[in-house]
This record gives structure tokens, C-alpha cells and sequence, in this order.
């Protein structure tokens, strides 16, 4: 076959290639990252990249080289999986090892890992030298994605469910939390369906608290309260616009910076009904892309009914019924 041919040529061509003025020149590379001098490294990288197309005829082996000198990698997988001989993918493998030290050295990891991921999947035969800058590699990536993570979450506002059978006092905690001076900036979702609601006079007066839309209050210990009827998706995005926008005036008013300032909300607290089971609540906080990205699961806090639990948990229940006291303390 064509591709069989094309093997034979190379190999015959490898076979009388020395391997000598590699090793001289991975030994030059080296010595100028030691030196301190990066770039003069991948110049001669550079230079050992258009010799290898040069001397192997790369343009013959049916592989897309436009991205030859931009994304290596790629051609060297090709390279390896197209069958070529041992001593091509070697050498290539060796010059994408040594790329990825003078990325590394230049302080770009991503682009060390994508070389030197594809140096090993090649070829298993790398020195120390190269095995230590690809650990030290994906060291650095790893606490960088670590970094990326923290930053993400800590602009992330934290939500946690609140839960509870009916009459154990989820209510009651609430309008706690909306009269007491916490200095804690929550916004409250609330349900209708439970038998007390939110204390009017915390909703209802001029003096207390500010209607800014038909459902959503602004107390004056800078709570937010939220009355859901059906869709608490649409609930949460109202409620994470309004804290964002309040925010954002208030960064503007004092002169602060936006980049490094914390999520618009100490929290999010949201009540079920007492007959809920949290899971599809906690479910949608995953499920969610927009939620997903602007807010995350802190957990779920169960109030119990201590006198009547046990009755509650052992309550007699329809074949395939949700237990819906043991789903709340369970997820808890």
C-alpha cells in the first residue's frame, strides 16, 4: 500500500540518520534554559523543528502540517500513529519534551502541558531531566486550576435550602434572620403553601422595608425577601440581578474595585414547603447552567419538630410514597 511505502522510505532514510546531532543539540537547549535564556532555546527548537520536516520529508506522509510549527502536538500524534519508525517519533517526541521545558520555563504551563503530554503519549523513553519538567508541569497546572476554582466560587453565592416538616419552625427561623442586625446581607425565598407566612410587618410597611417589584422586598437590615409562586429558577435570577446591581452602586459610590470584590450576597436561603422533598430544590443548582454559574450548593439546614418527629417519620405511606421527613434530615 501507499502508506506502506511511504513507512519503508522512511525508515530506510531514519535508519542511516544519526541520532548524535540530536543529543548535541537537546544538550545546547538545555544549556541555554540553565543560562537563563528561553527564548535562544526555542530559537534552536525552532531550528531542529524545520530540519526534522526537512530531513524526514514530512510533506509525504499525508499529514496535515499547516499547524506544524503552531500546535506540534498534534502532528506528532499523527506521526505516531500513523506507524512510522521508532526513531522518528523519538526524535519528534524528544524535540516536543524540550519545547515544553522552554514553555515551562517561560512561565506558560498550558502550552508546556500540551507538548509534553504529547512527548510521553509518544514515546516512553525521556530522561529525568524531561520526566521533572513534566511533573513540575502539571504540578503548576493543577494549582493553577486549583487557583481558577477558588476565585470561581468565591464570586459564587452560597445557597443553602432550608427544610423541614410542617410546623417544625423553618418560618419562625426566617423572620429571625429578616428582623435581626446580623450585618449579613441573605435574601430569603419563601413559598407560599406553608400555614404562616413571613411576618407582614416586615413586608407590609413604609418603615421596614422598600417594594421594588411585585415580589421581591428589600428589608432594612439589607435582606432581600422573595415570595415564590411557581418558578424558583426565575425567583433566583431576580433576586441575584437586583443583589448585583445594588452591588454595583455601592462599589461605584465607594470607589472599589469589581475584580476583586466577593459575591453580591452573603447568601441565599431558601424555605421548601414542609411537605417538599429538597432533592429536585437542590437538583436545580446543578442542573441550572445560568444558576451554576452565578451560585453554589452550600447545603441543606433541616429544622425538626422534636416532639413529633419520630410520629412524622413513621407515618403510614402509599406503596412507592416519598418518605418525605427521612428526605429532609437525609439530605441534611
Amino acid at each position: 500500500s501507499s502508506k506502506r511505502g511511504v513507512r519503508l522510505l522512511l525508515s530506510n532514510k531514519l535508519i542511516m540518520a544519526s541520532a548524535d546531532d540530536w543529543e548535541i543539540k537537546q544538550h545546547e537547549i538545555r544549556a541555554l534554559l540553565a543560562n537563563g535564556t528561553p527564548i535562544d532555546a526555542m530559537k534552536v527548537i525552532m531550528q531542529e523543528m524545520r530540519s526534522f520536516s526537512s530531513r524526514f520529508e514530512v510533506h509525504t506522509l499525508n499529514i496535515d502540517t499547516s499547524s506544524f510549527y503552531s500546535n506540534p502536538a498534534a502532528f506528532g500524534k499523527e506521526l505516531k500513529a500513523l506507524g512510522t519508525h521508532d526513531v522518528a517519533v523519538a526524535r519528534f517526541a524528544g524535540i516536543l519534551a524540550e519545547r515544553g521545558a522552554v514553555f515551562l520555563a517561560l512561565a506558560q504551563p498550558p502550552r508546556a502541558l500540551q507538548d509534553l503530554e504529547a512527548a510521553f503519549e509518544m514515546y516512553a523513553g525521556h530522561d529525568d531531566v524531561a520526566r521533572h519538567a513534566f511533573e513540575t508541569t502539571r504540578t503548576q497546572m493543577a494549582a493553577a486550576l486549583e487557583e481558577e476554582r477558588k476565585i470561581e466560587t468565591a464570586h459564587k453565592v452560597p445557597v443553602t435550602v432550608l427544610t423541614g416538616f410542617l410546623g417544625a419552625g423553618k418560618t419562625t427561623l426566617l423572620n429571625y434572620i429578616l428582623r435581626a442586625q446580623h450585618g449579613k446581607r441573605y435574601a430569603v425565598i419563601e413559598n407560599e403553601v406553608g400555614q404562616i407566612g413571613i411576618d407582614n410587618q416586615l413586608i407590609g410597611t413604609d418603615a421596614t422595608a422598600t417594594r421594588t417589584e411585585e415580589t421581591l422586598v428589600l428589608l432594612d437590615n439589607g435582606c432581600l425577601c422573595c415570595t415564590v409562586r411557581s418558578d424558583l429558577i426565575a425567583a433566583v435570577t431576580q433576586i441575584l440581578d437586583k443583589a448585583e446591581a445594588m452591588a454595583a452602586n455601592r462599589l461605584a459610590a465607594e470607589g472599589g474595585d469589581s475584580t476583586s470584590a466577593g459575591p453580591p450576597l452573603d447568601a441565599i436561603l431558601i424555605e421548601t414547603t414542609g411537605l417538599a422533598d429538597p432533592g429536585p430544590v437542590c437538583k436545580t443548582f446543578y442542573a441550572e447552567e445560568q444558576l451554576r454559574r452565578r451560585t453554589r450548593l452550600d447545603g441543606v439546614l433541616t429544622v425538626v419538630d422534636a416532639k413529633h418527629f419520630l410520629m412524622q417519620l413513621k407515618r403510614p405511606r402509599s406503596d412507592g410514597a416519598v418518605n418525605e421527613s427521612a428526605q429532609q434530615v437525609g439530605f441534611a
